[in-house]
């Protein structure tokens, strides 16, 4: 991304127009792009977390005893049954 950033200013630098020309776009471009790197990341996180809560429940023997399904709501969180 930032390659993309850098070579659009040297693009305006050496004069292009449509550099110039196409600059919202470019913002635009960055402020998807650092979204995307922030919704990734707490991706990550959540998985990180389901996967640790899913090592725990492991050792205490929980699957073997209780009924745990695990599953995405439409908010994007994790809902429980049967815990």
């Amino acid at each position: 991304m930032d390659q993309i950033l850098s070579l659009h200013e040297r693009l305006i630098n050496a004069g292009y127009p449509d550099a110039v020309a196409a600059l919202p776009r470019v913002k635009v471009f960055r402020e998807q792009w650092d979204l995307l790197k922030i919704y990734v990341h707490e991706r990550i996180e959540l998985t990180l977390s389901y996967v640790d809560f899913h090592k725990v429940t492991q050792k205490v023997g929980c699957p073997d005893r209780c009924n745990l399904t695990f599953g995405m709501n439409g908010a994007g969180g994790l809902r429980g049954s049967n815990v």
